[in-house]
């Protein structure tokens, strides 16, 4: 966790650190009112909770940021201090608000007496984590409480508000689509529907149905030939499909809205999330009874020349969050042979488009939640603090079905989601000793954000 000799802040966190030592022992915040509050004006609190207490001596403290949502206007900047071996952060801050919408960031700054950044070690203020969240404001909430959630042990936070405004409405949820017993076999005849050849192997494909109903099986057939003269060093075991060297994809990309269009660093995120499919694929397997055993990991294999492996696939469309049904449009449907090493380019591929029918869905797009996650305060200006997006590591997401979620401050906000929450997120190479991570709670059926959180 230790921060190297470079490193790069979020804007908002510059002009509190930029006096040095100074800024690390800000005097004490008291509560303030804005003078000329409107008459249907909202007393908002701002507080910082934490279940440690602050691990070093200089002491550790909250930089406070409340902007109006879509402009760069603030409302409230400030800092709330937390002394060394307490975990009580004191009086918060007190800003009456008019009805609207909000960006609200908080970012935890710690001392760490081994830090190298600066001279004199051990008085430079560094930043541990931070979060953000919208504020929305009504009439109806004449005070509300705004309350992050920290750790310094294990940097995360996390910002509850209470109340929130109304929830957007939720729409139903269809009847999950569910595989009924073990798929139907399927023996190919004819002509395949594709064919690929280069490299020495030809794969054959075919598909039972081009054209799917909702809840009906996808079923395919995959041939392996070698057509080569030389036998094919692969990873694997090919021969009873105990761990053959092949990928299936049946890609969903083209029946999902594609959502906003961004640019820089957002737009970065955005390609590299939407690439990755990681939630725009269904499943495409083979059926448990042609499986062979248990998978030898390392194993090397040659398929000999001559050699045919048949492979039949099944899979059942539906979208990867609770099985809902899918948007009607195009399936992709692929298979490959996969290169000899881990993560090279593919010996040969082959595919077929599938069409898929039914009515359009409620929930929000792959590319819809992934907008909510970049509009969400302070994931953007996160990615920022490594703006070097070739040393970017993977987008991810993670799905949490059912409450109670994971007691992680992150989470709080989102405690009474009642449908799941999904975390939309980035690992992010960057100056520090080791990456760190950006992350957005989202309600994958609304696109409604709980809020941000970075370390």
């Amino acid at each position: 966790m230790r921060p190297s000799k470079r490193i790069l802040w979020p804007l908002s966190l510059m002009a509190c650190l930029s006096t040095g030592a100074a800024a690390a022992t800000p005097a004490p915040s008291s509560p303030s009112i804005s003078p000329s509050a409107p008459p249907d004006a909202v007393t908002v609190t701002v507080e910082t909770r934490s279940k440690d207490t602050c691990p070093v001596e200089s002491g550790c403290g909250a930089v406070v940021s409340i902007t109006q949502a879509g402009s760069m206007v603030s409302v409230l900047e400030g800092t709330i201090d937390m002394a060394a071996g307490s975990s009580d952060p004191g009086p918060g801050l007190v800003v009456s608000l008019a009805p609207g919408s909000y960006a609200v960031t908080v970012t935890a700054v710690g001392l760490s007496e081994d830090t190298v950044i600066a001279d004199p070690p051990g008085q430079t203020p560094y930043a541990v984590g931070g979060c953000g969240a919208t504020l929305e404001l009504v009439p109806a909430q004449p005070v509300v409480a705004v309350t992050a959630s920290m750790q310094w042990y294990q940097p995360a936070c996390g910002i509850v508000i209470e109340p929130r405004a109304p929830a957007v409405e939720r729409p139903a949820l269809a009847e999950r689509v569910r595989p009924n017993g073990q798929p139907p076999r399927f023996r190919p005849r004819g002509e395949p529907d594709a064919t690929a050849t280069a490299n020495g192997i030809r794969l054959d494909l075919w598909v039972k149905d081009t054209t799917l109903r909702q809840g009906q099986w996808l079923l395919a057939h995959l041939r392996v030939t070698n057509v080569s003269r030389k036998a094919i060093a692969y990873e694997g075991i090919i021969e009873d499909l105990r761990c053959p060297p092949l990928r299936f994809t049946a890609d969903t990309s083209a029946l999902f809205d594609p959502g906003q269009t961004w640019t820089g660093i957002a737009g970065a995120f955005k390609e590299r999330f939407m690439d990755q499919g990681l939630l725009q694929r269904t499943s495409l397997t083979i059926p448990k009874r042609a499986r062979g055993r248990a998978c030898t990991v390392g194993h090397d294999s040659r398929f000999r020349p001559g050699a045919v492996v048949d492979v039949p696939l099944a899979g059942m469309p539906a979208y990867v969050l609770r099985a809902q049904p899918l948007p009607p449009g195009i399936i992709s449907v692929a298979a490959a042979f996969e290169g000899r090493r881990f993560g090279g380019p593919d010996r040969v591929s082959v595919s077929v488009d599938v069409t898929l029918a039914g009515d359009p869905v409620g929930y929000p797009s792959p590319g819809q939640l992934a907008d909510a996650a970049l509009a969400t305060p302070g994931f953007i200006e996160a990615l920022d603090m490594a703006p070097e997006t070739h040393a970017w590591m993977n987008a991810w997401t993670s799905w949490w079905r059912r409450r109670p979620y994971p007691p992680q401050p992150r989470m709080a906000g989102a405690a009474s989601a009642p449908r799941g929450i999904l975390e939309i997120g980035q690992f992010v190479g960057s100056d520090l000793d080791r990456p760190f991570v950006v992350g957005a709670v989202i309600d994958p059926w609304t696109g409604e954000s709980y809020g941000s959180s970075w370390f």
